[in-house]
């Protein structure tokens, strides 16, 4: 990749040339090469990461939970700082709890494939796509 601020011959010129693809930013212009676009390539997933998508998945659905539930929101937008959103809170504290834990309620519970719903043990249903709930007094 070569990079140019001043160059008269090139000012102002963007697009392809030849194998070449000339681009224009603030800072100057850029000169690379066409970009290889490779088939992809579906890997395949081990049981682990399997699992740490899954609890990634309860995390998104517990937040989504709780923004559904205008108190619950409420609840939790009142311990935020600056910035931070109750979706993102929700997700950290749900992560937190870790992977291994969250595995051995969901097992406990009676839930053992990626075919059940997610649950989070000993919460109420909301009428979501799954049972969810907020611990408000973290």
């Amino acid at each position: 990749m070569a990079r140019t601020r001043s160059n008269g011959l090139l000012q102002g010129v963007s697009g392809k040339l030849g194998q070449l693809v000339i681009k224009q930013y603030a800072y100057g212009t850029v000169i690379t090469t066409i970009p290889t676009v490779r088939p992809s390539v579906k890997k395949r997933t081990g049981p682990l990461q399997n699992l740490h998508r899954e609890h990634f998945a309860a995390a998104v659905a517990y937040a989504r939970g709780i923004i559904r539930d205008p108190e619950l929101k409420a609840a939790w937008s009142k311990k935020l700082k600056k910035g931070e959103t109750v979706y993102n809170a929700a997700v950290k504290s749900f992560m937190s709890r870790g992977v291994a834990v969250w595995d051995k309620e969901r097992r406990d519970a009676g839930y053992s494939n990626e075919h059940d719903k997610i649950h989070v043990p000993g919460v109420r249903d909301k009428g979501a796509d799954c049972c969810i709930a907020a611990e408000t007094d973290r």
